[in-house]
């Protein structure tokens, strides 16, 4: 399954969750070498949001394999509100 950021998917679990991204999650990393020790690939999703994106302290982590296992084909794309000046 390929997931997609910014899209709403169905979990087992959770309900319908936000898809905020996809990241390595490091155990270490040196800035100045630009390498670190990697503990696995998250995705970073929310329980609860809005027209702008996750609500604060919505936001979570977990690791990909367990993510995918327990979520469904995406629901829809999430539709962010965008500001104009008119």
């Amino acid at each position: 399954m390929d997931l997609e950021a910014e899209s709403i998917y169905r979990h087992q679990e959770e309900g319908e969750v936000l898809v905020l991204g996809i990241d390595r999650q490091y155990e270490s990393y040196d800035t100045a070498a630009d390498e670190g020790v990697t503990t696995g690939i998250v995705v970073r999703y929310a329980r609860e949001w809005d027209g702008y994106g996750a609500m604060p302290g919505a936001a979570t982590a977990a690791p990909l394999y367990e993510f995918v296992a327990a979520t469904g084909e995406k629901i829809r794309e999430f539709e962010r509100i965008t500001m104009t000046d008119e």
